[in-house]
């Protein structure tokens, strides 16, 4: 499964083309930070394993835990993480009732709390440098949410051990014609989809909407997923045509075909996103090109055209599908500002 590490998740697409922060490097800055307490319980752990690849933890279960506490097991030599850092972290989730794994996940996130990052992994990577492995204990709502790890059967008190590698900060890219920054979103974008309903075929899985626009997904039990990339329109939108290389403003929901499981959402953030219909999975960009503006389109993206073959605990692999509402579009030149809404 995925790791949920932000209670109001931010969009993939979001995450990838957000602008990444080079820190300063100066160790004064880690006075900004505010470092998690190390303890008993934290400093039990033992975890083996390459650097950036899966690891294995040890300790005596069921392990009970105070708060939040964290021990730095390999101090790295690099640039201290501070607030307003973009870090790529190797993070792996374990029960701490049983010991098993719970998730693994290569992630790259802003060091924001304002952005509905999780506590536990603020607590987990900042104010250590690049290049450091360390390992948290705490209870799984802070890394997790409110939810935990229903599917693992990890609930919100149950303890979580908690190990990140701080494998880099990326450089920032480049400004040019073609950035189309996440929170661009253009004055007469709509705020959900709008235009003519339709309905799915017999084969896919129910759309239903809240009185929001928010779409809920429901695959049935007996749901078989296509081989190949398909899509259908649940709303017919008569706005501007998706082009090839625009700036489309969407929201929507990514859901894993087998479990059911929301691995990606823009609708929990409260905000839409935007991103070039090329610097996405082939299946997204199948699902938006030809497409209007108003339209809300249902995506059923096999792993070729998504992120690959079904990996055990990555809810974003295998058959994947996506819920859709198109707002707005723009050529991409045109995308290099942000709007006032």
């Amino acid at each position: 499964m995925k790791l949920r590490v932000i209670p109001v998740l931010l969009t993939a697409a979001a995450l990838m083309l957000m602008g990444c922060s080079s820190s300063s490097g100066d160790e004064a800055a880690q006075a900004d930070c505010t470092v998690p307490a190390t303890g008993s319980v934290s400093d039990s752990i033992k975890v083996t394993g390459d650097f950036g690849k899966e690891v294995k933890a040890t300790f005596e279960t069921p392990l009970t835990v105070e708060g939040i506490q964290r021990t730095v097991l390999d101090k790295g030599d690099g640039d201290i993480i501070v607030s307003g850092d973009t870090v790529s972290t190797q993070v792996t989730v374990f029960n701490g009732k049983t010991g098993d794994l719970v998730a693994t996940e290569l992630i790259q996130l802003p060091v924001n709390a304002e952005l509905g990052v999780s506590e536990g992994w603020l607590a987990t990577v900042e104010c250590m440098p690049v290049g450091s492995r360390a390992v948290s204990t705490m209870e799984a709502s802070e890394i997790a949410g409110e939810a935990g790890y229903p599917e693992k059967d990890v609930a919100p008190t149950d303890s979580v051990v908690v190990v990140a590698d701080a494998i880099e900060i990326p450089e920032a890219p480049a400004a040019s014609a073609e950035t189309c920054a996440p929170d661009f979103v253009p004055e007469d974008a709509l705020k959900t989809a709008k235009g003519t309903e339709k309905d799915l075929p017999s084969d896919y899985p129910e759309v239903t909407r809240g009185s929001d626009g928010q779409p809920t997904i429901t695959f049935p039990k007996d749901f078989t997923s296509p081989t190949e990339f398909a899509s259908a329109n649940t709303i017919e939108g008569d706005g501007t045509t998706v082009a090839a290389g625009d700036c489309v403003t969407v929201h929507y929901k990514g859901i894993n075909q087998q479990t059911g499981e929301i691995f990606d959402e823009s609708w929990a953030r409260g905000a839409p996103t935007s991103f070039l219909t090329t610097k996405v999975i082939p299946g997204f960009t199948k699902a938006l090109v030809g497409q209007k503006v108003g339209t809300q389109v249902v995506a059923l993206i096999p792993p070729a055209d998504g992120y690959g073959e079904a990996v055990d605990g990555q809810g974003s692999t295998g058959n994947i599908a996506f819920v859709v509402d198109i707002l707005a579009t723009t050529p991409a030149d045109k995308a290099t500002a942000t709007p006032a809404n």
